[in-house]
């Protein structure tokens, strides 16, 4: 498959350029140290884990990528038959993941004490948070009381 084979040349692309990170790192490391050393050092560290996450990513992904071509090919030849026959289908496209939900509409509660100009008073009843901050408060309160 030419597609693999890509994927495959990108693959050792990336591993070759990592390696080509590596040894300025070993040559840096070798060699006496002199001004910008760390600089280039760094730099090439950053490049070799850029280079070293796209290959691993590639590898990662390349059994998907030939499964999602194969699917792909299935639902582009549904398409073109179903249009030569002048059909109206509707044909889920296979590439789309199907484990993303569609986001829900939520309604926005109705405010109590939403008056123009006025502002909301958060109050225990309407804020869990706030209640539990007053009961914190409370209790400081008496420890300290008690320790004077």
């Amino acid at each position: 498959m030419a597609s693999e084979e890509i994927i495959q040349a990108a693959i050792l692309q990336l591993r070759s350029k990592a390696v080509e990170s590596y040894g300025i790192i070993k040559d840096a490391y070798n060699n006496p140290a002199q001004e910008g050393t760390a600089d280039k050092v760094a730099a090439a560290a950053f490049k070799m884990a850029q280079y070293e996450g796209a290959m691993i990513t590639l590898q990662q992904y390349l059994p998907n990528l030939h499964q999602s071509a194969k699917e792909a090919a299935v639902f582009k030849a549904q398409a073109e038959a179903a249009v030569r026959e002048g059909e109206v289908v509707v044909v889920e496209d296979p590439i789309a993941p199907a484990d993303v939900a569609e986001p829900e509409e939520v309604e926005a509660a109705p405010a109590e004490a939403e008056k123009e100009g006025e502002p909301l008073k958060i109050t225990e009843e309407n804020s869990p948070t706030f209640k539990r901050s007053q009961k914190r408060r409370t209790k400081k309160k008496k420890a300290d009381k008690d320790s004077e």
